[in-house]
């Protein structure tokens, strides 16, 4: 029982500390496909969503950069 336990807060960890790294190297497109209801897959879900809100922000300024230029 406590290595199932210990084993679904383990895997899920080691995944979002991949694309963590992922994504300190710059590589915003990373993704954490985490599905749960504990508290460690609302974290990753934060986590995913604030990636996905930087994503945009980094869009919406490269796009008004271009539209600047004209």
């Amino acid at each position: 029982m406590a290595w199932l336990l210990t084993r679904s807060i383990t895997g899920p960890l080691r995944e979002a500390v991949i694309a963590a790294e992922f994504v300190a190297a710059g590589d915003l497109t990373q993704t954490i496909g985490i599905v749960g209801k504990d508290e460690v897959t609302r974290l990753f879900q934060a986590l995913e969503s604030m990636l996905v809100s930087r994503e945009h922000a980094d869009s919406t300024l490269q796009l008004a950069k271009g539209v600047g230029r004209r």
